[in-house]
C-alpha cells in the first residue's frame, strides 16, 4: 500500500505500533488515535478498511462508519475471529451483503473472512 493508516484507541499500543513500523523501516504508517465506531477521518477517505478481531461489539454502528470511511467501489474487508460456523455474527454480515471464505488460521483453526465493495 502507498499509505497505511491504523486505528487504535490504546496509547501504549499505538506507541508499539509505530516503533515496530520504524523498526522495520516502513515509514508510510501512521497510528492514530481512534474507535471502530468513530473512525478520525472524513467521508470517502479510504481506498480499503480492514478490520480484524476488533469488530463485532456494535456491529450497525460499526460497518455504518466503515462504509462512511470507504470510497465509493473501495473494499471494506473483515477478520472478525469468528469460529467457522453460520452463527449470529456470520448471518449479520451476510445479511448485510458481505461474501465470505473459510481458512485455517494457526493456532486457532477455520475461521471466516468476509468482504464487500461498497456500491
Amino acid at each position: 500500500a502507498k499509505t497505511v493508516f491504523a486505528i487504535e484507541p490504546i496509547a501504549n499500543l499505538r506507541k508499539f505500533l509505530r516503533e515496530r513500523a520504524q523498526a522495520l523501516g516502513h515509514d508510510n504508517i501512521y497510528v492514530v488515535d481512534g474507535l471502530l465506531t468513530r473512525i478520525p477521518f472524513p467521508n470517502g477517505f479510504a481506498d480499503i478498511l480492514v478490520g480484524g478481531h476488533v469488530f463485532g461489539d456494535e456491529m450497525p454502528e460499526e460497518l455504518a462508519e466503515m462504509r462512511r470511511v470507504v470510497k465509493p467501489k473501495g473494499m471494506i474487508i473483515l477478520c472478525p475471529g469468528n469460529n467457522d460456523n453460520d452463527g449470529p455474527t456470520h448471518q449479520w454480515l451476510v445479511g448485510e451483503g458481505f461474501a465470505w471464505a473459510r481458512f485455517l488460521e494457526p493456532g486457532a483453526g477455520w475461521v471466516r473472512k468476509y468482504w464487500m465493495v461498497k456500491a
